[in-house]
Order: C-alpha cells, then sequence, then structure tokens
C-alpha cells in the first residue's frame, strides 16, 4: 500500500524485494495435487478507512471474494472445545479458581497503569491477579515459548497469540462487568459476534490469500511502480544524515532517493546502515506446519482454531473448508493446517498421527 500511496502522490517508486515473488507470508503455494494453502496469514481484511481500502480491497475485487462479517475463531482449553468465542473461559478452572480470580480482578480496579510492568508475569498480576495469571496464564506461556519461568517472557507475550481478554462468570454478568472501562479491555464476550468489529473479512472463492498479493502487485504494474525482485538492499549511501542511494545484492545502484519506506523488522533496518544498537539473542522455537486433506468436512464453523492445552502438540489449526464453502464441495477435498510450537530437539517421528488424534479429542 505504502508504494501506491506515494505513486498516487507522484514520486518513482522501486519496490525491492528480497524473494522471487512479492506478499511475503501473505502468498499460498498449490501442492502435486492441487490443493492450495497459504503460507501465514489467511484472511483479509480493510482498514475502515474508505480512502485506505478503495486501494487495499477495492469494490472490483470483492467480486472475487467469499465475505464474511467477521473471522470465527474457537478454542480448546481444558479438554473443551468452545466454538462460539475466542477468549479463555476461566470458569473451566472450576468455581473456587474462578471466583478467586474474579474477585482478584475487581480488586485490581484502581491500578490503571501497567506500562511499567518489566515481565509477563508481573504485567499479568496487575491485569489479572496472582490466581488466573499461575492457573490460567502460565501453562499456556510454557506451551507456547517453552519457557517454565515467565518473568523471562517479554510483558505482553500473551496478547502473540490471541490471548487478548478472558470469560469470567456468565454472559449476562459479562455484559455488566463491560460497562466498567477498566474491565472492558479484560473480559471478553461469551460470543464471537457481540461486540464484534464492523469491518468485514474475506478469503477468495477459489485459490489463497496469494490472490490479494497478486491483485496488489497487478496494480503497482498499472500505476507504473518498478519492481525489483530476488535481491535485497545490501547498503546504504547517507550524506548528511540523509540516505541518499541504495546498493542492491544484485550490484544494482538506485541513486537520487529521497525517502525510504521500509517495512521489515527495524533491526534489519540498523545492520544495513552499520548503526550499533543494544542486542541480545533471541531464543527461537521451531515451528512446524502439517498439512492435511480429509475427504469429510470439519464437524464445526470455525475458521480458526486455537488449542490452548499443555497436553497437546497442536496450537492453531486452520480450517480451510469454513473459509472456502463452495470450493471444499466442488471438490470434496477438506484442507486442514495445523501450526505445532516446540523445541529445537523435538523428534517430528509420529507427529502426524499424534495431529490427527488430536484433532478427533478437540471434536
Amino acid at each position: 500500500y505504502s508504494a501506491i500511496l506515494l505513486r498516487k502522490k507522484g514520486y518513482d517508486v522501486t519496490l525491492v524485494e528480497r524473494a522471487d515473488q512479492l506478499g511475503g507470508l501473505l502468498n499460498s503455494f498449490e501442492n502435486e495435487h492441487g490443493d492450495i494453502f497459504d503460507f501465514g496469514t489467511h484472511f483479509i481484511a480493510g482498514t475502515g478507512k474508505p480512502e485506505i481500502d478503495q486501494d487495499v480491497i477495492p469494490a472490483s475485487w470483492q467480486n472475487d471474494w467469499n465475505r464474511y462479517e467477521n473471522e470465527r475463531a474457537a478454542n480448546f482449553f481444558q479438554g473443551t472445545l468452545d466454538d462460539k468465542c475466542i477468549f479463555l473461559d476461566s470458569n473451566k478452572l472450576g468455581k473456587d479458581v474462578h471466583d478467586k480470580g474474579l474477585i482478584e480482578i475487581l480488586n485490581l480496579l484502581d491500578l490503571k497503569d501497567t506500562s511499567n510492568s518489566k515481565n509477563a508475569k508481573e504485567n499479568l498480576e496487575k491485569l489479572y491477579g496472582a490466581t488466573l495469571t499461575e492457573k490460567l496464564f502460565q501453562p499456556i506461556l510454557t506451551k507456547l515459548y517453552g519457557e517454565e519461568d515467565i518473568t523471562k517472557l517479554d510483558r505482553n507475550a500473551q496478547l502473540r497469540f490471541a490471548m487478548r481478554r478472558i470469560l469470567v462468570g456468565t454472559p449476562e454478568i459479562t455484559k455488566k462487568l463491560k460497562t466498567i472501562p477498566e474491565l472492558d479491555s479484560k473480559i471478553g464476550f461469551h460470543h464471537y459476534l457481540e461486540g464484534a468489529s464492523s469491518n468485514h473479512q474475506f478469503y477468495p472463492k477459489s485459490g489463497g490469500a496469494g490472490d490479494w498479493i497478486k491483485k496488489f502487485e497487478k496494480t503497482l504494474d498499472g500505476l507504473g511502480v518498478k519492481t525489483i525482485k530476488s535481491t535485497a538492499i545490501e547498503s546504504f549511501e547517507v550524506s548528511e544524515k540523509k540516505i541518499k542511494a541504495a546498493r542492491l545484492g544484485n550490484g544494482q545502484i538506485i541513486n537520487d532517493l529521497d525517502e525510504v519506506v521500509w517495512t521489515i523488522p527495524t533491526h534489519l533496518l540498523l545492520n544495513t546502515l552499520k548503526l550499533e544498537y543494544p542486542k541480545q539473542l533471541p531464543k527461537f522455537r521451531k515451528t512446524i506446519i502439517t498439512y492435511f486433506v480429509f475427504d469429510k468436512r470439519p464437524m464445526n464453523q470455525s475458521h480458526f482454531i486455537f488449542c490452548y492445552d499443555p497436553k497437546f502438540l497442536s496450537f492453531r489449526i486452520t480450517t480451510y473448508t469454513n473459509w472456502q464453502p463452495d470450493q471444499a464441495e466442488k471438490t470434496n477435498r477438506h484442507r486442514v493446517c495445523i501450526e505445532t510450537l516446540t523445541d529445537q530437539s523435538f523428534d517430528t517421528e509420529g507427529l502426524e498421527n499424534k495431529l490427527k488424534d488430536e484433532l478427533v479429542r478437540m471434536g
């Protein structure tokens, strides 16, 4: 979108892409049987701002897409599937733990600022109290990050895995509690349609999320944006604290730069500029993505299932049939993708059968 916006403002725009195609994780791939899976992001959404959406999701593109009022995400926790809501239900921890946790949340109403929290444990205790931090969040964060001591995790660690709110009490009690501003951001409605965003989500009627990128690329070509693929920016020429030129890995030099729009992680820009900054080697987890095709449709209507149960290997399950019901009905090929986060030493032998068993147990 940055390239489109700048081109419409009259700039000569050159887009540099390290890969051989634009889009990164917004792309899709096709297997030998013609089944299409996405590399990363699935649903397509606008911003709610018409002046942006006319370029991001123009009406002419939407004719090729299925439209959804809201993405439907389920979660599996404490041995049961909740296909009405993505949020963790603290009721599943038992009445004693739930009630104690809710009292602690209410006692924290006067604590409005958590910005000075140093780690995940401290932040969660300020938001939800010690009981739910220990009983609800800690086992899940350990599963996802592979770290028993959650004081070693970033203070917003839970947000990276869709744990933005939790469920407490009943739907009726929740509606009353959410009228209190300090609680509204902590607890969620019990049904995915309640309080849903007015922005719509889309998914191609056939193909995958990469269709969006193909449409973007045609727009860029039509506007005269120059695209250079299969190379990266190797270095910059800097004069008087301004970037004047960029040297690419293929030897090409782009001169007379007025502006650089960097859309990948900032530390890579600092490295390219050879600027010093505090560095800390991150701990990497192994991500395993397993693709299945079944001859029977899923038993629920969810687009995603987040598996928070620490005993399960699965983390996020994508059910393509529920994104493309007509396509699945026509081909009778029901695609499922399962993401697993593990330690680097994890042995993958027998993983497919274990994941299929987990799908059955989740329902």
